[in-house]
This record gives C-alpha cells, sequence and structure tokens, in this order.
C-alpha cells in the first residue's frame, strides 16, 4: 500500500505547480546572487501576498507561466536553499520532492497511529488516512503546491508521538526543526509542559536556541529584522482566498464586506490573465485584539486540558483538537494548515462506533472535498462559500477530536474489531 502510494503520488503530482517550493528556491536564488534584500517581500503596511517585483521580472525573463507567492520562512532556509541553487537544478530538486513528500505523509500516518491507535491494523489506519487527505484540499494543495507544511507536519506529529513513547530527546529536536521552519509548533512545547514531559521541553528550548543562534550567524540579523516585519504583517493582515480556513477570514468575509482590498495575481499566475486574486482586510485594533484574546484563551484550555489529562489514549485525541484549533484562530490558515489534525482522522472509527466514525469522516470529507469546492466554486459579492464550507468542516473535525477524547473504552473496542 504504502509503495504503491509513493509511486502513484510521485507520478500524479509530478506537474503540479510548487508555487509554495519555487518560492523557496527563488529565496535561495537572490540570496546566493547577494541580494538579501529581495528575499522577503516588499509589503510596508499589510500582507499582500505577493513577491517582490524583482522575482517577478526574472521569472518573465525565463518565460515562466504560473503561480508565484512570496518566501515567509525565517532566513536560515533561504540560507539552506542558496546552497541547494549551487549544487542542482529546480527540477533535479522537485524530482527529489515528489518521492519524498508522499513518503513523509506515510510516516506521519505511521506516527499518528502508533499514538491514537496502536492496536488498530495498520494498513487500515493508511488507507483511511489517505482517502481523506486525498480527497480533501487539506492533502491536494499540499502536493500540488510541494508544499514545506508536509515535512512540518511530519515532524509535529512524529514528535508528540516520541514524547510518549519514550524519546523526549528526539521529540523535543524535531519539534525545535518545526518550529523554526513555520514559528507556530512552538505552542506545542506549552502542552508538553502542562503534561509533564519536562525533559521534551527542554530538549525543544536547546535545539530551538542552537537553531535561533545558527540562522542569525550564517545570515545576519537585518534579515531577521526583515522576517520579524513580515511577521507582524500577517498578524496584522486577514487574506480571503478560497483556501484560508481561519475563523478570521471567515468573519472578515461576513462583518467587514465593505473593507476588503482586491489584490491583483502577479502577471505570471493564470488567474491575472482573467482579472482574477485574492482579497486583503487590514485589521482594526479591535478585530486584531479580539483574534489575538482568542488565542491565548484557547492555548490557556488547551494546557488545562492537557494538565488533566490522565493517559496517552486521551492526550492522543488532545493533540489533533490542538492542532486544528490553533490553526483555526491563527492567521491564513491554509488547507494544508489541518494536515496534522487530519492525520488522526481513522483514530474516530475506533473512538467512536464505528458507524458514527464513518459518518464524521463522510460529512468532513463531502463538505471540504473538491465535489464541495465546484459546487461552491462561485463567489457570491466577495463571500466565498468555499472558505465557509472548509472552515466550518475543519470546525466540525475538531469538534469530534474533543468528544474523542474521553470516548468509552467499549466503543473503542468494538469500532476496533470492525475497522479490522
Amino acid at each position: 500500500l504504502c509503495v504503491v502510494f509513493v509511486a502513484a503520488s510521485a507520478f500524479f503530482f509530478r506537474d503540479g505547480s510548487a508555487a509554495d517550493f519555487r518560492a523557496l528556491w527563488l529565496a535561495g536564488q537572490f540570496y546566493a546572487q547577494g541580494g538579501a534584500d529581495l528575499v522577503y517581500p516588499k509589503d510596508t503596511t499589510f500582507f499582500s501576498m505577493l513577491p517582490p517585483p524583482e522575482w517577478i521580472e526574472q521569472l518573465l525573463a525565463e518565460k515562466f507561466s504560473g503561480e508565484v507567492y512570496p518566501f515567509i520562512y525565517p532566513p536560515i532556509w533561504a540560507w539552506i536553499a542558496a546552497q541547494m541553487t549551487r549544487l542542482t537544478s529546480f527540477e533535479t530538486l522537485m524530482d527529489w520532492v515528489v518521492v519524498i513528500n508522499p513518503i513523509l505523509i506515510v510516516i506521519m500516518l505511521i506516527a499518528a497511529r502508533n499514538l491514537a491507535a496502536p492496536t488498530m491494523r495498520l494498513w487500515v489506519f493508511l488507507a483511511v488516512g489517505l482517502m481523506v487527505l486525498l480527497l480533501t484540499p487539506v492533502g491536494l494543495v499540499a502536493f500540488l503546491q510541494s508544499q514545506p507544511q508536509i515535512l512540518v507536519a511530519c515532524l509535529t506529529v512524529v514528535a508528540v508521538d516520541r514524547a510518549e513513547h519514550g524519546a523526549p530527546r528526539l521529540a523535543g529536536t524535531l519539534l525545535a526543526v518545526a518550529a523554526a521552519i513555520k514559528l507556530y509548533p512552538a505552542f506545542y512545547m506549552l502542552f508538553w509542559l502542562a503534561s509533564g514531559r519536562r525533559q521534551a521541553s527542554v530538549s525543544f528550548l536547546a535545539a530551538g536556541a542552537f537553531l535561533a543562534l545558527a540562522s542569525v550567524g550564517l545570515t545576519g540579523w537585518p534579515l531577521h529584522a526583515q522576517f520579524l516585519h513580515m511577521v507582524r504583517l500577517i498578524s496584522d493582515t486577514v487574506l480571503v482566498t478560497r483556501q484560508s480556513f481561519a475563523l478570521e477570514t471567515l468573519v472578515a468575509q461576513i462583518c467587514c464586506f465593505d473593507q476588503l482590498q482586491l489584490i491583483d495575481a502577479p502577471v505570471t499566475d493564470p488567474l491575472e490573465k482573467i482579472g482574477q486574486g485574492w482579497y486583503v482586510l487590514i485589521k482594526s485594533p479591535a478585530f486584531s485584539v479580539t483574534f489575538k484574546l482568542a488565542q491565548l484563551c484557547a492555548v490557556g484550555w488547551l494546557f488545562v486540558m492537557f494538565r488533566r489529562s490522565r493517559s496517552t489514549e486521551e492526550r492522543a485525541a488532545l493533540w489533533p483538537l490542538a492542532f486544528a484549533l490553533l490553526s483555526l484562530l491563527g492567521p491564513i490558515a491554509w488547507s494544508y494548515h489541518f494536515l496534522s489534525s487530519v492525520a488522526f482522522c481513522p483514530m474516530l472509527l475506533v473512538r467512536f462506533r464505528t458507524t458514527a466514525g464513518l459518518a464524521i469522516l463522510a460529512v468532513f470529507v463531502l463538505v471540504m472535498s473538491s465535489v464541495a469546492n465546484s459546487f461552491f466554486a462561485d463567489a457570491i459579492a466577495k463571500v466565498y462559500l468555499v472558505q465557509v464550507a472548509g472552515t466550518v468542516s475543519a470546525a466540525g473535525l475538531a469538534l469530534a477530536f474533543f468528544m474523542a477524547r474521553r470516548a468509552s473504552e467499549d466503543h473503542s473496542q468494538n469500532g476496533e474489531q470492525a475497522a479490522s
């Protein structure tokens, strides 16, 4: 099953746009050429999701046609990408990436099963998990974009599994690497502290400090200042697209309808030829404070939940709940930000009665699937119904994990026998 999945994924997604991975490559190219000031976007007041103009000029000169996005990762990854540009070509690297990504997905699912449903037959867990991923934009968009989020999700799920199974130093190191790619996994260390996993927390802090110092040492502070400025802009901007399943995006569409600003897609993007793009909203102080308080309340509530947890079985449901809830409350929650939550979906077949678990997964897939996307494809004015459906389904999945944390042992055993 794993070999077939990896081979099929490498074949079907080999011609994906890989726009997110291309942003990493372009940042490395300009950094390698001495253009450190061309690594990050030129935005000054809000996050537009547009790359530096010099990127567009280079792509046009190369006769490139397709999506292009900015580089939004810590500076150390621009340095690493710069080294890769000296060693290989983008096409050769992509030949490896399309094979590595499905392998990472399989590893993530195996770790999720080890933590959440260790007695469920592995092939059943993998089959259900892969089906949910491939039938929804959670997995499809990640594969098509060759999104680094695949690596982040894999590292995160393996980290929480290893922390529960006697490898705290490895767990902390893996989570630190995930946080060095996308900052938000750092929040998860607090839940280790809450549940008494102090060794994993210390390992995270040590590895994180090493990576931070290495990043500053390799690329200098000015580039980090640009990165932090961009992080602040992202935090102060609501990005309204069909695939951003954040609650703040949903609120912005409904409550701030007349304040949305259209951002035209870059001239290399096929969307530009039909006059399309995406919308942004500069958050008002009240809007910004409200969602920051919501994030703090969510972290505090989850901290208490982890502190009160009495078993690995209970925490196995709390982790995907935490992944989903913090994504929903964060800025710009792309569909693939829910990879680590969806990895735990098969556990619902053993935490509830099999029919109930199947019903939950069927509703989630149907609401978030490509079928639903095509049904909701047209925007009513500036309200993207696809975004509404995706956000509601992600929230519903989080609720299912919340309910699953105390599912009875009888239901687990009955569901497990049926699934196997």
